[in-house]
């Protein structure tokens, strides 16, 4: 596991890196041309955890910044930033997951400011908090610290403002003991702030 989030973080730079030496050109989509764009965006998923087969409701919202960093001559961007989410269900769940995405979107230009920019890719997540009730979720054993998982969708860019709708999935279990097993999964409902 931890071979793996190296090898995507190594990546990652190496995506970023590759995309500074990339020629400019005066294609421009809303905001953003191939220099690049960046947001700002918050975001409201109403998820379900699967445990052994029952799905329990998970509200959380997200607050978070997004770099889209050109990879082709051609509107393709390689998306990453940092995210932070609260997740909660009710008294009975509680947590704080910080997350690193690396999607790739493809930015549609409709013309007069607008855009549609279909993404998918992955996520790097971290739980920092994660209760039960009271009770600390990490003292067990069989809870993890670090996921990776997925996302995909779709943006429609109006000038500066931006509006998403996508999908967002663990790969990995947040537990992995016998006894009980979890992944979260859910729609996402984004609103943000293209600069």
């Amino acid at each position: 596991m931890k071979k793996l989030i190296a090898v995507i973080t190594v990546l990652s730079f190496a995506f970023a890196a590759n995309a500074q030496i990339v020629r400019s050109s005066s294609t421009s989509v809303g905001k953003a041309n191939v220099a690049g764009y960046s947001r700002v965006f918050a975001t409201y998923s109403p998820a379900k955890v699967s445990v052994e087969g029952v799905s329990l409701n998970l509200n959380s919202i997200q607050l978070g910044y997004l770099r889209g960093i050109p990879v082709a001559t051609v509107p393709v961007y390689f998306e990453t930033g940092g995210i932070v989410e609260y997740g909660f269900s009710g008294n009975d769940f509680s947590g704080l997951r910080l997350h690193i995405p690396l999607n790739l979107a493809y930015v549609l230009s409709l013309g007069d400011g607008l855009s549609l920019s279909p993404y998918a890719g992955l996520h790097l997540t971290g739980n920092v908090i994660a209760k039960s009730g009271n009770e600390d979720m990490f003292s067990s054993e069989g809870v993890n610290r670090f996921q990776l998982g997925f996302q995909a969708g779709i943006g429609f860019s109006y000038s500066s403002l931006y509006l998403g709708v996508g999908y967002l999935g663990d790969i990995l279990s947040f537990t992995n003991s016998s006894y009980f097993n979890s992944k979260i999964g859910g729609l996402t409902l984004t609103l943000g702030l293209n600069f």
